[in-house]
């Protein structure tokens, strides 16, 4: 689901490593070949085994990839957290709707650039997990993507300082 990928691009960025797409349930034959052409011996899986199996992570390390690490949560919000966990220490996130991922994807390159997490959040409340995130860091910035229609004031305002960015649509 593009969530999970979304929120992985600075992960990656950090890292130095490409962000492969597979089947939820079967490994594509063509990433395969990619992680063997770059000799991967550690690899992140975005999401929990609902967004990619057990069967695929049992194929990678058949594979030869020694080190294999799963962030995922309860929910997309809170694999959005996870993965900020794992990039470490940061005083700027972006905070993105995680019903869809024009809003998202328009800001992941920029925030790969900056190390700049990406936390997801419904449009009318923060999730519980994405506040603890939020309460337990100490963020001096919150850039908020998208207009009220895809995160309510109420949410955006509810955030360590934060600042929108919206147009008209998603276009703008």
């Amino acid at each position: 689901d593009f969530a999970d990928a979304l929120c992985a691009a600075p992960l990656a960025q950090k890292y130095g490593g490409p962000i492969l797409l597979t089947q939820p349930k079967q490994l594509n034959a063509d990433t395969l070949t990619e992680l063997k052409r770059l000799g991967v011996k550690h690899l992140f899986i975005a999401g929990g085994s609902g967004a990619i199996a057990q069967s695929v992570e049992d194929t990678l390390q058949a594979n030869g990839i020694a080190t294999i690490e799963r962030l995922y949560g309860y929910d997309r919000y809170e694999t959005s957290v996870k993965i900020a966990q794992k990039i470490g220490t940061t005083s700027k996130v972006v905070l993105a709707p995680g019903n869809d991922f024009p809003d998202a994807l328009s800001i992941s390159g920029i925030a790969a650039k900056l190390g700049m997490p990406i936390l997801l959040t419904a449009k009318d409340s923060l999730p519980a997990s994405v506040g603890n995130y939020f309460r337990t860091n100490s963020i001096t910035q919150t850039y908020v993507v998208g207009g009220t229609a895809v995160i309510s004031d109420e949410v955006a305002n509810g955030v360590p300082a934060p600042s929108r960015l919206a147009g008209i649509d998603r276009y703008a």
